[in-house]
């Protein structure tokens, strides 16, 4: 029996009915998505890296942008510092992210309440504090500054591999052994200094997938809230492709 006209109305307003609040789920479903990318873009999330000359801050600033210190974008390494200004350095993918280079650490002409307070400890995130031998006094100093300010800190350990190389040429043990006496005396060190509970991560900038640098990551993107999270994990490197980027590997 063909359909009536009252039911070929009834399923054509019904269509009409489904058809609308497909439409307007789909427009809601935009609207978030472009309002999320708005407040993406808009937010900022900047660390500070600091270090004495010769640490490996260039490099660890590059490893942690994905970029080869090759790169044209990449912070300069090797090279003597003879400033006491903040540098910052743009992530290539992600322009609301900055790190920024604290020199002066480590020199007679650094004082650490002082150097912060003019470069405003308190618009920044976070603060990495890197080593590449023994933490020291200054670096213990520069940790309680930031920590009074209510700002988190974190201890990078740099160079790891150069430690594990002369271990092996001493005829030294096991690299897991010798990796958690550096880590250990690290920690020691600064607990002696006054800093509670440091959180030490020992890291190779050439070997960025060795090591500590993934654990750093993922203390970092749980230690954030919010949408800074959000531009932290989209920040972060692969370190997979990183990795092959500069061992050249297809």
């Amino acid at each position: 029996r063909p359909p009536t006209m009252e039911n070929v109305q009834v399923l054509a307003d019904r269509f009409w009915t489904q058809f609308l609040r497909h439409y307007l789920l789909t427009l809601q479903t935009r609207s978030k998505w472009q309002a999320g990318q708005l407040v993406l873009k808009s937010t900022t999330l900047d660390i500070v890296v600091t270090g004495e000359s010769g640490s490996g801050k260039s490099s660890f600033i590059n490893a942690f942008c994905g970029v080869g210190d090759e790169d044209p974008e990449a912070a300069k390494t090797g090279v003597t510092e003879t400033t006491r200004e903040v540098i910052p350095y743009v992530h290539p993918n992600m322009p609301t992210v900055r790190l920024w280079d604290l020199p002066g650490i480590g020199t007679l002409a650094f004082q650490p309440k002082t150097d912060l307070e003019v470069v405003g400890l308190y618009q920044y995130d976070f603060f990495i504090i890197v080593a590449s031998e023994q933490f020291l006094e200054y670096h213990v100093t520069l940790a309680q500054c930031t920590g009074q300010a209510g700002k988190k800190f974190y201890f990078v350990r740099n160079k790891v591999d150069n430690d594990l190389e002369a271990s092996v040429r001493r005829g030294g043990g096991e690299i897991s052994a010798i990796l958690n006496q550096i880590r250990d005396d690290s920690s020691a060190a600064l607990r002696r200094s006054g800093v509670q509970q440091p959180r030490v991560f020992l890291i190779s900038c050439f070997q960025p997938h060795l090591f500590d640098f993934p654990l750093l990551h993922t203390t970092l993107e749980s230690e954030l809230e919010g949408h800074k999270r959000h531009i932290l994990l989209l920040a972060l490197p692969n370190l997979t492709s990183t990795v092959c980027r500069k061992s050249g590997c297809t």
